[in-house]
């Protein structure tokens, strides 16, 4: 039952394919439905296997430590996973990486300066009382 249960689970991932490539809103709500099935059977075959395994003078605690690690320790776990995932990929270098990463993809959106495209900003001088000058 636990392997029905651990395979099932593989249908989470069925939404996330379908957002990596441009994809009809209608398939991925149909795969977001088929991965909920999928989360459901897991659930289910879970409960039954806890019920079946486990002898009902432990299965209260058994069920608790189960919440424990199931709700209340994810965002101990989100919040570790970036900077984790982070040093076993690049080994420290993802920072540098991204910002030029960012600087190329910048220059790609901005496109080829055209002269004469952007109007000069005129300076303004302020003096220390706080008035400000007309443009220079």
């Amino acid at each position: 039952m636990l392997l029905l249960a651990t395979f099932s689970t593989l249908l989470l991932a069925l939404p996330l394919a379908l957002l990596a490539p441009p994809a009809a809103t209608g398939a991925v709500a149909a795969a977001a439905f088929v991965s909920g099935v999928g989360l459901e059977v897991f659930a289910v075959c879970w409960d039954t296997t806890m019920q079946q395994q486990i002898s009902e003078h432990m299965l209260s605690r058994l069920y608790a430590y189960d919440a424990l690690g199931s709700i209340c320790l994810v965002p101990v776990g989100l919040a570790l996973i970036g900077p984790v995932a982070d040093a076993i990929r690049n080994g420290g270098d993802a920072l540098r990486r991204r910002c030029a990463g960012d600087r190329r993809d910048t220059a790609r959106v901005r496109g080829p300066r055209r002269q004469g495209a952007a109007k000069e900003v005129p300076r303004v001088r302020i003096p220390a009382g706080g008035n400000a000058e007309k443009p220079c």
